[in-house]
């Protein structure tokens, strides 16, 4: 097993996986809840699932491509998530 000095890193945890929460890696959480708010980085301010789901069906319907949730990474995330369960 290397540690740490002969390969420049720090040792890994034996047993334990890398954190990667959804705060941590920028993704969706595991289970979305619509009342539950989260920072909109293309808003930059805090708004709930539903509202980011609204809007983005709001622009799909009406044909508003360019705004900013038609073309949002962070709400496509949240919007596979909340389609997985």
């Amino acid at each position: 097993m290397l540690d740490g000095a002969k390969t420049g890193r720090a040792p890994e945890k034996a047993g334990r996986a890398p954190d990667k929460t959804p705060e941590k890696t920028g993704g969706a959480p595991e289970k979305i809840v619509l009342e539950h708010e989260f920072y909109c980085r293309a808003r930059r301010r805090k708004v709930t699932y539903a509202k980011c789901l609204d809007d983005y069906v709001d622009a799909n319907a009406f044909g508003q491509k360019r705004s900013a949730c038609w073309r949002c990474p962070q709400g496509r995330g949240h919007r596979e998530a909340y389609a997985r369960g």
